[in-house]
């Protein structure tokens, strides 16, 4: 028999459930009264007299950034108002930057798994990679002769030149397929300096070419793809990235990740890749490039959250003073079609998974690890969160429950059998909304209902004052919150929303009492690995104050608390950034 808890739940889903519907009614939405995720963030905040003199010394850097660009005869610029790819080596040796640097940045609460990794992290790994393993792939070439970068000269577009392949595969799969031939192929080692092969895996002057730069995006994504199938590279590439947050003090992050698939390396090569030769330019043609994977292969074999979680063990075991901590908020992506049967089995299966992730009995070392599910990847061009409402609030399927587990018991208050709960109960939604060009995308609306704690981006919240007018700071019936905003700066920038970030909506939506926090989004297409160079443009361009940017980074660090117990170092660390940075202002 369901219990009272269960039904008012229930009933509070379903209320939440009619509004993501009829989201026309705004006064019903408005009836809603929020809280932020913690209580500091409603106004106690105020800076110390030391935080007082370092924001005024901030401020005068600032001042003075401006000042050179913008008056006296030789007139620039404003640094901040450039793309980023333009203005890095500026913001590297810019005395804020320093300070950013030493800042601790709470956590990163929004960055794409197979993006991770900067762009000069990613050339890094790559050339120590076949130095690490070259016994497990039969190496006798020099260092770097078995990854390739496959050429297709008639592709018309400079920048749309390539992808990378093993070349176990490549010479393997040439003896079944004479299309593909290796005298299009250059070693990896060959190219590595060179300004164009850059080019093909992250943002730089050459993405002026392509007005639309989703397009540019995805290309890139694409020409690392298959390289993630490989779990030596998946390992090595996250360890990476681990060690590049802990460099840049940022010692926790949620990270977003579709269902990771690892090849099997005793297959046939023309098995495993047929697929993708099929159609050797399908890489930066189509716009939706990315091979959907089974979500029931993710669970039968999870061995890419394994891989994870001995990644963050053998981190926290090798550095010094600093705790290093993940958690997975897992993906689709929202060019599936949920009217079509196929693909909205596909789509089940993911957020299913993700749930026996998050709840299930059989994956109870993944309970406080998969903490989440999103749907990714353009927004304009996608389904709309509305068309998902039936998967978010549908009923998950039937799981046994074992009557000793005291796990399950507490969780549903039935030692039987799992009722027919609506999925939205049962984990989770860090809803990608909000991320548009369209003012009149209700995108960020729905995610406002389904997203408890934070949306990715979010925005187009600017253009739906009948949201934002009626925060409150108070808790509503329902007892929920209202979700925080994960901006991107650099992202936003990049990606063309907001060329010049002096436009972005990011101080107004915090002016309004809308909480947010800061992440990078796909620093390897960007080049924006860790935080500070977000920090900085955000700083420069919003218009911030030191008291904003404490706040940013307090909020970022308590809205892990839901998983992981505070313990308050944030405090401490914060205290002693603080004194670090005035010393070294002082003896500048």
């Amino acid at each position: 028999m369901e219990n009272m808890v269960y039904q008012q739940d229930l009933k509070r889903y379903t209320e939440k459930k009619n509004l993501l519907l009829d989201k026309s009614n705004k006064s019903r939405f408005c009836q809603r009264q929020f809280l932020p995720l913690w209580e500091g963030a409603s106004g106690s905040f105020t800076l110390t007299e030391q935080e007082k003199q370092l924001n005024e010394t901030m401020e005068n850097l600032r001042k003075k950034e401006r000042e050179n660009a913008c008056y006296g005869d030789n007139k620039k610029i404003y640094p901040a108002a450039q793309p980023f790819y333009a203005v890095k080596d500026h913001i590297i040796s810019s005395p804020l930057y320093q300070i950013f640097r030493l800042m601790p940045k709470g956590a990163l609460l929004h960055v794409h798994s197979s993006a991770a990794l900067s762009p000069e992290g990613l050339i890094a790994l790559f050339e120590n990679w076949n130095i690490k393993f070259p016994s497990q792939r039969n190496i006798t070439q020099s260092p770097m002769q078995s990854l390739y970068v496959l050429w297709n000269d008639p592709i018309p577009v400079k920048w749309q030149k390539g992808t990378l392949f093993y070349q176990w595969f490549l010479t393997q799969y040439t003896q079944e397929d004479k299309d593909v031939l290796l005298k299009s192929c250059v070693p990896l080692g060959e190219v590595l300096a060179e300004p164009a092969f850059r080019a093909m895996l992250t943002f730089t002057e050459n993405v002026e070419s392509c007005p639309y730069r989703w397009e540019s995006l995805n290309a890139m994504f694409s020409r690392t793809a298959n390289l993630f199938e490989d779990k030596e590279f998946y390992r090595e590439y996250h360890k990476y990235f681990f060690l590049e947050c802990l460099d840049d003090n940022i010692e926790y992050v949620e990270m977003r990740s579709g269902f990771a698939s690892f090849y099997n390396t005793s297959a046939p090569a023309n098995q495993i890749f047929q697929s993708v030769l099929a159609h050797p330019d399908y890489q930066w043609q189509s716009h939706f490039y990315f091979q959907e994977l089974n979500a029931q292969n993710g669970i039968q074999n999870p061995d890419f959250l394994d891989i994870l979680l001995t990644e963050i063990a053998s981190i926290q075991k090798t550095t010094e003073g600093q705790n290093f901590n993940l958690r997975v908020i897992l993906n689709a992506r929202r060019d599936l079609n949920p009217e079509d049967t196929t693909q909205c089995t596909k789509l089940l299966d993911k957020l299913n998974s993700a749930i026996l992730f998050h709840a299930g009995e059989q994956y109870k070392k993944y309970h406080d690890f998969v903490i989440g599910f999103d749907f990714v990847s353009e927004e304009d061009r996608g389904y709309s969160t509305s068309a998902y409402h039936s998967l978010i609030y549908g009923a998950a399927m039937q799981m046994p429950l074992p009557k000793d587990s005291q796990y399950w018991i507490d969780l549903f208050q039935d030692n039987v059998i799992c009722p027919s709960k609506p999925r939205i109960q049962l984990i989770d939604f860090y809803l990608h909304d909000g991320e548009s060009t369209w003012s009149d995308n209700a995108n960020v609306v729905d995610a406002c209902i389904a997203s408890h704690y934070r949306i990715g981006h979010g925005f187009n919240l600017i253009h739906h004052p009948y949201i934002t007018e009626s925060i409150l700071f108070n808790k509503d019936s329902c007892g929920t919150y209202f979700p925080m905003l994960e901006l991107c700066p650099i992202s936003n920038q990049l990606l063309m929303y907001y060329p010049d970030l002096r436009c972005h909506p990011a101080l107004s939506l915090m002016r309004q009492g809308i909480q947010c926090v800061i992440c990078n989004d796909d620093p390897q297409m960007f080049g924006n690995g860790g935080l500070s160079y977000d920090f900085w443009m955000a700083y420069m361009e919003f218009g911030i104050d030191l008291l904003d940017i404490k706040r940013l980074v307090f909020n970022a660090y308590y809205a892990k608390s839901n998983y992981e117990k505070s313990d308050f170092r944030i405090l401490a660390q914060w205290e002693h950034f603080i004194e670090q940075a005035l010393e070294i202002q002082t003896n500048v």
